[in-house]
């Protein structure tokens, strides 16, 4: 959305205002790799002291307490913060207050979340079992091949210079512009329904309109 800014959800959490935000939004479940996250965060923090991870979203399957027992005995409670479930403007308004976005999974199929995130103009921190090649194509963000590359990976991300970040989350931007805007997706169905009545296939046919 246009004229999100960062206010709403700082509002909420005014002690994070000077914070480097690495936000996780979405369900809270064991796949999403959230456990060697917490498990990583330590090391990342000790080096960027000012780096604050939020993990926002709906619990499942009790991970949170499992979270909560490892944020506990790392000691690391003052660094993280569990933020809920966010919808609406709060939802947008954390995205617009994060450095970068992490989904660290084991296993997706298509995320909303990074498409959110990548949209919001924040460079986003993936496997590549999140599936989305575009990240390093169009360098939005950074991927790892496998979750226990997070703590070396979160720690050339917060190294980034700022002005890089901002410049990684431009082209994600533009990468959700021209790729998956509505007027995009309506484009590449009126062309899957031409090819479906016999018209040729288009040039910059989308991968699911193979050629027949």
């Amino acid at each position: 959305p246009a004229n999100v800014t960062s206010s709403l959800f700082l509002e909420r959490y005014p002690a994070l205002r000077d914070k480097t935000i690495v936000l996780f939004l979405g369900r809270i479940h064991p796949k999403k790799g959230l456990l060697p996250l917490c498990r990583a965060w330590p090391a990342v923090q000790g080096e960027f002291a000012n780096a604050h991870l939020v993990i926002a979203g709906p619990d499942c399957e009790d991970t949170v307490a499992a979270l909560q027992r490892i944020i506990q005995e790392q000691r690391i409670q003052q660094s993280v913060t569990f933020a809920g479930l966010l919808t609406g403007p709060l939802k947008w308004s954390a995205y617009a207050a994060a450095t970068i976005f992490t989904l660290p999974s084991y296993s997706e199929g298509f995320s909303v979340s990074v498409l959110e995130a990548l949209g919001s103009g924040i460079p986003v921190l993936i496997t590549e079992a999140c599936y989305f090649p575009e990240v390093k194509a169009v360098d939005a963000g950074w991927t790892m091949a496998k979750v226990a590359e997070i703590q070396a990976t979160l720690t050339t991300a917060l190294a980034t210079p700022p002005s890089s970040i901002r410049q990684m989350g431009a082209n994600g931007a533009a990468l959700v512009a021209q790729k998956y805007s509505w007027p995009r997706i309506a484009s590449q169905f009126a062309d899957l329904y031409d090819w479906l009545l016999g018209a040729p296939t288009p040039d910059s046919c989308p991968i699911w309109l193979a050629p027949k």
